[in-house]
């Protein structure tokens, strides 16, 4: 009876789920092509995070996992926290942020390829970005011109940092991804409008593209987490990195978001807070004390989003 009642309405856990319908797509639509939506049930099942995936960033496996440590951002901040108190860790969090020089970082596809029109992918939220990226350049940054694409052409005349000591031998794996970190990041940083690098493609000649994202992201207070064709990476990639999640996923519910006090170590908007200019004055209100407590709430809450133990996970 109990065993026939379980498989009859079985509780599911699933990397996405989605409440109602939107104003820009039907759930029996949105749910056959957002994989993971299919009859949920957000009184009964429950959203996980996503899973890393081969040659992803966040967690440095694939080809990178034997060259480079995991990400530490967020030892210092418990260490502080449970040695000396949370006004010491808070103090710790605020120069992390004071030495982060984005405010804002965002980068991925803003239509879905092939089908520009369709408004269903992202539930029109990173097309409202790429608007207000262009209107926002055109005011503050008008040199820059209204280009949402950073490419190899934001790196000219900077130097790229050798991969030879003086000697000529071959410098260590790890001194020279860092000296790529620390190049890829001053390229950011140039292109950026008021402290805001929002851009459909983050890469340069000749390196890995990963690289320069994960510079962005150490280098950026709030990074964006918008939907996109279903599940994604970007919550688990952004606890790993130390980026506060700004939120934009209207009629979402987020991974564990009944258990984690999202409220602690993360920001939300809406797509018509994009669409009006909301977002960026709700961001510029923020004080370094306020991103200083979202900061240490991320610190504590990392492990929740990562699957393995070696990188400190415990969502499993």
């Amino acid at each position: 009876g109990n065993r026939s009642a379980l498989l009859a309405a079985p509780i599911k856990v699933v990397h996405f789920g989605y409440l109602h319908n939107h104003p820009l797509a039907e759930k029996e639509t949105m749910c056959a092509e957002w994989v993971g939506c299919e009859g949920f049930n957000p009184d009964r099942d429950i959203v996980a995070p996503g899973h890393d995936v081969p040659n992803m960033p966040p967690l440095f496996n694939g080809r990178m996992h034997s060259t480079v440590s995991a990400p530490t951002w967020h030892q210092p901040l418990l260490q502080a926290l449970h040695t000396k108190g949370t006004a010491a860790a808070l103090a710790v969090a605020r120069k992390m942020i004071e030495a982060k020089p984005l405010s804002l970082f965002f980068t991925g596809s803003f239509r879905f390829p092939g089908q520009e029109g369709n408004m269903q992918y992202s539930l029109g939220v990173r097309q409202a970005l790429q608007v207000w990226m262009a209107d926002f350049k055109s005011a503050h940054c008008p040199e820059q011109g209204n280009s949402t694409k950073l490419g190899s052409d934001a790196a000219k005349g900077m130097e790229l940092p050798s991969p030879v000591l003086a000697d000529g031998s071959a410098k260590p794996q790890q001194q020279r991804y860092l000296e790529e970190q620390e190049f890829n990041l001053k390229v950011a940083v140039k292109h950026a409008c008021m402290g805001a690098l929002v851009v459909e493609h983050l890469e340069r000649d000749g390196y890995d593209v990963g690289r320069p994202y994960m510079a962005a992201l150490d280098g950026s207070k709030v990074c964006i987490a918008p939907p996109g064709w279903g599940w994604g990476m970007r919550l688990v990639t952004y606890a790993a990195h130390g980026c506060i999640p700004l939120i934009i996923q209207d009629a979402v519910p987020q991974p564990f978001e009944e258990l984690l006090p999202y409220d602690q170590f993360s920001l939300r908007a809406t797509r018509a807070d994009v669409a009006s200019g909301n977002m960026w004055r709700m961001l510029s209100r923020q004080t370094p004390d306020q991103l200083a407590q979202l900061l240490l709430g991320l610190a504590q809450y990392r492990e929740a989003f990562m699957w393995h133990p070696q990188h400190g996970g415990s969502a499993y």
